[in-house]
């Protein structure tokens, strides 16, 4: 018996592989007509030098919540933290479990789609709200701006933020005065829609706005959606990253090639996307 389950879980396996294989082919297959035209291009070009990584001099990394999804690779320098905000909720919070159990942080938290936190902890604040561009005007959403000023954290530095709202982070990126940004040590978040033509210049313009002072130092790709070769880079259409503030940090080449040993696939059933080294030569 336990043969013919070990073989029928092979078969399984097999199948799965070739049907991810035919999947990523064939979508490949209709982005590379796409790839010959000189304005995508140039946005992937472009992309890919604001995405340039860097690691931290002397700094190491450490994953903070759950395996597979909803995990993040985070510089290990929490000291001095008191804040994080963490948008997008839905039923996983054990990357503000890491913080409000382990680091004794009070954790902001935010989602406008679900009606309750999947568990408490004295250190979770949760409003059903979500966030939004500068200029909104939904009664369900507030700016990034509006929560600080509400919670008394206008004048806050040396804060965590962690967003994962299902592309609506370009909205907000490419709004943001890039002074509120400023206030958080280390950002952490999913990048939605990369190869998604039709939002080039918001995301570029996001990337811009982030870049001003914060550096890349960790990415991810999610094995959730597909990923397109281009020049010497494998560019996932959804990437996870982590940047970390400049002010105070030395930075040198990474050297680091992803995915690396703390990171884990975002679904457990499929071949995690291979980054490589992600930098310059």
């Amino acid at each position: 018996m336990g043969n013919f389950v070990f073989i029928v879980k092979e078969i399984w396996h097999t199948f799965r592989d070739i049907r991810y294989s035919v999947n990523l082919g064939r979508i490949r297959a209709e982005y590379r007509p796409l790839l010959r035209n000189d304005d995508i291009k140039s946005y992937l070009s472009k992309l890919i030098t604001l995405l340039e990584i860097k690691n931290v001099t002397g700094g190491g990394y450490i994953r903070a919540g759950r395996h597979y999804d909803g995990g993040y690779v985070m510089l290990n320098d929490f000291s001095g933290k008191k804040t994080a905000y963490s948008f997008g909720i839905c039923d996983d919070v054990s990357w503000d479990s890491f913080f409000a159990k382990k680091q004794g942080i009070k954790v902001y938290m935010y989602d406008h789609t679900i009606q309750k936190l999947p568990s408490y902890n004295k250190n979770f604040i949760w409003k059903k709200t979500g966030i939004c561009k500068e200029g909104c005007e939904r009664k369900d959403l507030k700016t990034l701006k509006e929560l600080l000023k509400s919670n008394g954290h206008s004048s806050e530095r040396n804060m965590l933020l962690k967003m994962d709202v299902e592309g609506a982070e370009w909205d907000v990126l490419s709004s943001i005065d890039a002074g509120i940004l400023n206030q958080f040590d280390q950002i952490v978040m999913e990048l939605h829609g990369l190869l998604d033509f039709n939002k080039s210049e918001k995301i570029l313009n996001s990337l811009i706005n982030l870049n001003k002072n914060h550096q890349l130092v960790h990415v991810h790709g999610s094995n959730g959606s597909f990923s397109i070769p281009f020049q010497d880079r494998n560019i996932p259409n959804v990437l996870e990253v982590t940047y970390v503030n400049r002010n105070g940090r030395k930075f040198e080449k990474s050297g680091r090639f992803f995915p690396t040993h703390l990171d884990e696939k975002n679904n457990s059933s499929l071949p995690d996307i291979l980054l490589g080294y992600w930098e310059s030569d």
